[in-house]
């Protein structure tokens, strides 16, 4: 209330007085107000104390609560807790920038990065995470540099204003002569960022004219006003329209530009291996490598190293092959590497082939000259175990097809099959309990080389072994190697402790390994697998810890549960279509709700809802539908044919509910073969009854015909392409 007569009334506490709070004036008495005060006009009374610290109400919309650079308002005196709480606040928001850009640098996920930084929740220091992170990635290569570029382009709009890169940019700028002790060009790759930043529009235009910095001469210009005229030169900004695209496009292309990072190691590979043909220059090559960074992916210049050995002359070959020794002995590309490359050229061989007939012989050429250069191990020396004895020949047939079972199951995604495939090659090597780790070692470090995908097929996999009766120490066994292995697989997967750790988590959550084995780890073992146990237990141990393990590889833990709502969703559609018979609305309901991989499961229940309904007309319309499905290629013929025989085994079950269930299937095999959807040959095979040799021979005869109408519509496009995202577990 305003001071009178009334407010002294209620200050004494008379009837119907209201409580008033007295507020002392911080700050204001030892305050000298300036010559203007109490002026008509003028508000500068206060705001021009340089000594006083000023503060608004939290309640006011104009509101700062950054502390070292506070609005203007009441002046207010302010003490040393103040400041101690400001200071760390500032110390927490650097520690959990440096976390962000150091997780960001190895994961490269930019969603993931946003969502972290609005979790620090302190928009006014902002300016700092700009500082932080582009100091961070001076210290690394240009990968880093434009992982950051495109970070604080996808942060605008996220929390993260002009005011604050601005502000940033100038600290970094001021402390250029420090930055560059530690980073000679910190000058030229500060100006990159400046001009990146001005063509993401994250810095307006007019910071490139900061003091006028292109009309002074280079001799008198300060350290910030030398980065602002060369990020300035950079863009050209007064030149002509095509000059300032072509500038534009330059400054996006110095890291990289939007090429991942595969595809510049893949195109800095190519240059030098091209610039090598030239020059025979072994130590260039070998620099140019090795400023990749990227030991894990040498295995890619081994591989485009033999591939022009293959396709060039024998001056060519013979080059090639003296780089990969050279490379080997100075350690750049490691032995792993090197074998690694050799598999992923006779894994492209055959392709190969079509281009250069004899691919294959002078493949097989290439291996014998590396092998007599030590550049390869010996073949006796690649079939010894870990301490030295040969292998037995049924061991080393086991390994070689334990890499094609995991192969095909990472293809077709058919848990299944995978195991029944992994029995049979058990069996057949005679060694159940040996054999067993070593396809569970086998298939880890193949999805180690893959993505999260295969990761999480493979932890499906061997969580599927043991429901299928494979005992708990054998599979441990097999984790067992794998963090023996640790190190070296290191090497060529550089998160590969993170990754096992993963693993081995996951192993846990699914009742694979029990808790205890990986409470060992961290405690018995050292080194690298103490790393890996230590990781596992701290995953496990974390808030929602197996959640968060199960979702670690892309949120497909739940794959079971995704196949039986597949299963479901396809009944519905099938379903529906029995009682509207609308061919196109049940094609497109298939469509959007399945991969394609799994469009047998579409055939097999389709068949057996014809058998069990006992309905002429629905099974026509069924063999309708999968004759459109069929004709629009979303059910290709390899899926028809899968799904026919899926049915053709659950025959006897069938005839349990159905006791004609043999009869109905033969009649719509017969259909289908008539319409072409089922190759003849086949269809001996379907009939339960069993076929002739002259039915069987005249199949095959007519198969030519089918073969060409069935590749005359997967020539045809489908109207709208099947989604292939994600892989369901069968």
């Amino acid at each position: 209330k305003p001071a009178g007569n009334g407010a002294g009334a209620h200050a004494n506490g008379g009837p119907g007085a209201e409580t008033t709070v007295q507020r002392k004036r911080a700050g204001s008495a030892g305050v000298r107000a300036a010559p203007n005060v109490g002026r008509r006009g003028h508000w500068n009374a206060y705001y021009d104390q340089a000594s006083a610290t000023y503060a608004l109400d939290k309640n006011d919309p104009n509101y700062d609560s950054e502390d070292d650079a506070p609005m203007p308002s009441t002046p207010v005196a302010r003490g040393r807790s103040a400041s101690l709480r400001g200071e760390e606040r500032l110390a927490e928001y650097k520690r959990g920038a440096a976390d962000i850009v150091t997780e960001y640098f190895s994961s490269g996920d930019a969603t993931e990065a946003i969502r972290a930084f609005k979790e620090l929740r302190m928009p006014a220091l902002a300016h700092n995470f700009v500082k932080r992170a582009i100091s961070m990635s001076l210290d690394k290569a240009a990968r880093e540099r434009e992982l950051i570029a495109v970070l604080l382009c996808a942060l605008c709009g996220e929390g993260l204003y002009t005011e604050s890169v601005e502000r940033g940019f100038m600290m970094l700028m001021e402390s250029i002569e420090d930055l560059e002790l530690d980073v000679p060009a910190a000058k030229t790759e500060l100006s990159v960022f400046v001009a990146r930043a001005v063509a993401d529009d994250i810095l307006p235009m007019d910071f490139l004219s900061k003091s006028r910095v292109m009309s002074k001469p280079e001799a008198e210009r300060t350290p910030v006003e030398d980065v602002l005229a060369q990020a300035h030169g950079r863009l050209r900004r007064e030149g002509s329209l095509a000059s300032e695209l072509s500038s534009v496009a330059e400054v996006y292309a110095y890291w990289g530009g939007g090429e991942s990072e595969i595809a510049r190691a893949k195109r800095v590979i190519a240059e030098a291996l091209a610039e090598y043909i030239d020059t025979s220059d072994v130590a260039e090559i070998s620099m140019r490598l090795q400023g990749l960074r990227m030991p894990h992916f040498m295995h890619e210049a081994v591989k485009s190293a033999l591939t022009l050995a293959i396709e060039k002359d024998a001056r060519i070959r013979d080059l090639m092959l003296e780089l990969l020794e050279r490379l080997q002995e100075s350690g750049h590309i490691s032995t792993s590497q090197m074998a690694k490359g050799f598999a992923r050229m006779q894994e492209r061989t055959p392709d190969l082939e079509l281009d250069v007939p004899g691919a294959g012989k002078q493949f097989e050429a290439l291996v014998r000259a590396a092998r007599e250069a030590e550049i390869l191990p010996s073949k006796r020396r690649a079939e010894r175990g870990t301490d030295g004895p040969v292998l037995p020949a049924s061991v080393v047939a086991f390994k070689a097809r334990s890499v094609d079972i995991a192969r095909e199951y990472f293809s077709a995604c058919d848990t299944l099959e995978a195991v029944r495939c992994l029995r049979e090659a058990v069996a057949d090597a005679g060694a159940a309990e040996d054999l067993v780790k070593l396809f569970v070692k086998r298939l880890v470090v193949l999805a180690l080389d893959r993505g999260n995908r295969e990761r999480e097929l493979s932890a499906l996999l061997l969580s599927a072994l043991y429901d299928a009766g494979v005992d708990a120490p054998q599979l441990r066994d097999g984790y067992s190697l794998l963090v023996d292995a640790v190190e070296d697989l290191s090497l060529d997967v550089p998160d590969a402790v993170q990754q096992l750790a993963l693993f081995l988590a996951r192993a846990c959550v699914d009742d694979v390994v029990p808790p205890a084995y990986v409470a060992s780890l961290a405690t018995e073992q050292d080194g690298a697998a103490a790393e890996v146990g230590l990781a596992a237990a701290g995953m496990l141990r974390a808030r929602h810890g197996a959640e968060r393990v199960l979702q670690a590889w892309g949120g497909a833990g739940a794959a079971h549960a995704s196949a039986a709502h597949a299963v479901s969703r396809i009944d519905e559609c099938l379903a529906e279509y029995a009682s509207t018979a609308d061919v196109a609305e049940a094609s497109k309901c298939l469509r959007e709700s399945q991969p394609p991989f799994f469009m047998h499961e579409v055939v097999k229940r389709a068949l057996t809802l014809a058998i069990e309904r006992r309905d002429a007309k629905v099974a026509t319309m069924v063999i309708d539908l999968l004759a459109a499905l069929s004709e629009s290629g979303l059910v290709t013929v390899n899926q028809m044919a899968k799904g026919f025989m899926r049915v053709h085994e659950r025959v006897p079950d069938l005839e349990l509910d159905v006791p004609d269930a043999k009869e109905a299937f033969i009649a719509l095999v017969g259909v289908a073969t008539d319409r072409g959807m089922v190759p003849r040959s086949l269809s001996a095979q379907l009939d339960p009854r069993g076929g002739t040799a002259e039915e069987a021979s005249a199949g095959e005869s007519a198969d030519a015909a089918d073969a060409r109408a069935a590749a005359e519509r997967a020539s045809s496009p489908p109207a709208s392409p099947p989604s292939t995202k994600g892989c369901v577990a069968s």
